[in-house]
């Protein structure tokens, strides 16, 4: 969600498949833009093995809630707030005028 597009992505599903399990957490790169908490909250998630990931081992679901990139966060009263007002979606292009501009964009890029 930082960078618009999912951390793996092949050609089709069995390349992707194979991006994912030959990924090593430590060595993944983010842009600058990345907060380091969110950076070090994506590499503890995105663990090969399923008992090294956070929320998964030591500490379960506590260890996942108490990471940094959550500080701030009242886990008790979660229910109770407020969610964040959303933009207008009137105010929002068509995903049919956002296909078009990224048809356009990338026969742009390409020419």
């Amino acid at each position: 969600m930082f960078v618009g597009r999912p951390p793996f992505h092949g050609e089709n599903d069995y390349l992707t498949f194979q991006q994912i399990q030959a990924h090593h957490s430590e060595t993944m790169e983010f842009p600058d833009s990345v907060p380091l908490d969110a950076q070090d909250l994506c590499r503890k998630l995105l663990q090969n093995d399923s008992n090294e990931r956070l929320g998964a081992g030591e500490g379960g679901y506590a260890a996942l809630k108490a990471h940094s990139f959550f500080s701030g966060i009242d886990w008790d009263n979660l229910s109770n707030i407020q969610a964040p007002i959303m933009p207008d979606d009137t105010m929002l292009p068509s995903p049919k005028v956002v296909r078009h501009l990224t048809l356009t964009s990338l026969h742009t890029f390409m020419h």
